[in-house]
Parts: structure tokens; sequence; C-alpha cells
């Protein structure tokens, strides 16, 4: 029996201050007969002997802008008490009502 239990498989890790988005990462099981299976991030299944199990890690998000700009630049257009909505639910929330 093989569970997996992890995250950031659908959606990428965040950037923060501007830097972009890291990878998705994967969980897959090679099947002794060659046949490949997505598991996705949480799962529970049973696997044979010569299966291998292959867990590809999510990368990180980036902090600061990449082209060198510097984050208090953008930081002055942005009013003192304003909020931007970031993070995991945000983008979930914004994958469900983009369907």
């Amino acid at each position: 029996m093989l569970s997996v239990l992890t995250e950031r498989r659908v959606l990428e890790p965040y950037g923060m201050a501007g830097g972009e988005n890291g990878k998705r990462g994967q969980n897959l099981l090679v099947k002794n007969n060659g046949r490949i299976i997505n598991l996705g991030g949480k799962t529970a299944v049973q696997v044979e002997a010569g299966d291998m199990f292959s867990m590809k890690t999510p990368g990180g998000g980036g902090y600061g802008c990449p082209d060198g700009t510097n984050v208090q630049e953008i930081a002055k257009d942005i009013p003192e008490k304003s909020f931007i909505e970031r993070g995991s639910v945000f983008e979930y929330r914004q994958a469900q009502e983009s369907v």
C-alpha cells in the first residue's frame, strides 16, 4: 500500500514581492508493465512488486522582481491601507471561478 499526502500538485507555489511562481510537484507511479499513473496530491493505492514511486517536489516561489525592479518602487503606487489577496486559498478560488 502506498499513501501520499502532498501539496502544490495543482497550484504553483506563489512568488512574493514581484517574484515568479515556482513549479508544481508531481507524484507518479510507474507500474512494472511500464504504465505511468499520475497519482495527484493525496491518495492511497495498492502497489505490486516491481512498481516504482517517483516524487517530484515543487519548486519554491521567487522573491523580488526578476528584472531587478526595486520592490519599494512598485509598492509606492499601492495605497497604504490596501490588501493584495494572495495565497493558495485565493488561487484555488480563482481557479474554481474561472471554470
